[in-house]
């Protein structure tokens, strides 16, 4: 019911932060209700192709998330495809290519 929002820039990086809303009340998972805000940011264009965001940790500690919900919620990007993901790094966003559905 109620919702985290959060907006606090990060000291250690030059990485993006994102404007999102996490509700603890939905029965939706919350590395779900991650994955669709994230993925809404690089559609509604808060996010540009190849443009760096927070990494997990500091993901976590903002939206007050575990590190592996966090993790769980990019790794599924990344099976996606819309994630890379280097160790020790910034998430960064791929470039898409072509926005045509695959088989």
């Amino acid at each position: 019911m109620s919702a985290t929002t959060a907006a606090v820039p990060t000291a250690r990086t030059k990485a993006k932060q994102i404007p999102l809303s996490i509700d603890r009340g939905s029965p939706i998972p919350l590395y779900h209700q991650l994955s669709e805000q994230l993925v809404k940011a690089i559609h509604d264009g808060v996010l540009r192709p190849g443009e760096t965001f927070e990494n997990e940790v500091s993901l976590a500690e903002r939206l007050n998330m575990s590190r592996p919900t966090v993790r769980r919620s990019i790794g599924e990007l990344v099976t996606q495809g819309l994630l890379i993901r280097r160790e020790g790094s910034a998430q960064r966003w791929r470039e898409q290519r072509s926005t045509a559905a695959t088989s």
